[in-house]
């Protein structure tokens, strides 16, 4: 998917992905797919990870 968004999409900006902290089995499935944890947030009453691919991405705007 990730290969397909940066050479299809022009301009299609940076990949991410949000799940809430306490489902550990969505942070495992995007950690094993090279997703990288980025941020932290609070959102809808739970607090949320942000990730993005890893890698030599850019990912500093993220950030």
């Amino acid at each position: 998917m990730i290969g397909w968004w940066t050479s299809e999409v022009a301009h299609g900006g940076p990949v991410v992905t949000v799940t809430q902290a306490a489902n550990t089995r969505s942070r495992r499935l995007l950690e094993s797919l090279g997703m990288v944890l980025v941020d932290e947030l609070d959102e809808h009453g739970a607090r949320q990870c942000l990730y993005t691919p890893g890698g030599d991405r850019d990912d500093s705007d993220l950030r």
